[in-house]
């Protein structure tokens, strides 16, 4: 089986430099356009399922990608342990400038390695935390063992944390930086042995 993991499409607060976390926003017109492309190019791929963090920007990225790939008649559900980390009392910060600078100490420790501290999830969610709740939805679906491929969409941390053990390196957390939106991922399972087959696809 192969499971096709993708971060949703760009929202404003993406485009503003905003901690988004559990907030509900939608997809701006880019990101939209973003999720089609990747439909796009996705054509040809038939999915036995989708599975969507409950939060907006996911659910309008997959419904987009399943219409744009020709999987408008594929099952849909709603899975909150794919959902995007929860930054506690950061949520809704700005926490870049325009040159991409950030001020905040806390906040930069977390984006240089989150693996060694947590300072910008206070009241939040651990990495610890969020990569035990992502790999255990990943590693159960992978456990059905079938030859069909499935569709997941999720978030630019969540995504990181899910794919962690399936890195060559996971010590370095990022993998030389945070996934871009409607970046592909492809995890191939067969036989209770499961890799990464491609990682960081854009069509884009």
């Amino acid at each position: 089986m192969r499971i096709y993991v993708i971060r949703h499409g760009e929202t404003l607060l993406n485009y503003k430099g905003v901690l988004q976390g559990w907030l509900d926003v939608s997809l701006n017109e880019k990101g939209k356009e973003e999720a089609r492309k990747t439909g796009e190019g996705l054509k040809g791929i038939i999915f036995k399922k989708a599975f969507s963090s409950p939060l907006i920007r996911a659910k309008e990225t997959t419904k987009i990608i399943l219409e744009a790939s020709g999987n408008l008649t594929t099952p849909l559900s709603e899975e909150n342990r794919i959902k995007e980390i929860n930054f506690g009392e950061y949520e809704g910060q700005v926490y870049k400038k325009p040159n991409g600078e950030i001020d905040n100490e806390d906040i930069k420790k977390f984006f240089k390695d989150p693996l060694q501290g947590d300072g910008a999830t206070k009241g939040g969610e651990t990495t610890y935390q969020v990569m035990e709740r992502t790999q255990s939805f990943i590693k159960e679906l992978a456990s059905i063992n079938d030859d069909n491929n499935y569709l997941v969409v999720t978030h630019g941390f969540a995504t990181r944390a899910m794919l962690n053990f399936l890195y060559d390196d996971p010590s370095s957390f990022w993998q030389n930086g945070v996934p871009s939106n409607c970046v592909v991922n492809v995890i191939y399972a067969k036989d209770n042995k499961i890799y990464l087959e491609k990682k960081d696809v854009s069509f884009l």
